[in-house]
């Protein structure tokens, strides 16, 4: 689960972008992320800052 606040993110606003253009829109309320499992763990640790910048 990611909180609300940090879906504003440029990374989460780039992904939401591609998922429409890639999956279109959800009538549901749900949607698919464009990239796999190990990449969005990746992307959630970046956001909340759990891998160090170099």
């Amino acid at each position: 689960m990611v909180p609300l606040e940090r879906l504003s993110s440029n990374i989460f606003q780039e992904l939401f972008k591609m998922s429409e253009e890639e999956f279109g829109l959800s009538s549901d309320g749900q949607f698919t992320m464009p990239c796999d499992a190990a990449s969005m763990e990746y992307i959630i640790s970046l956001i909340f800052g759990h891998i160090a910048k170099t």
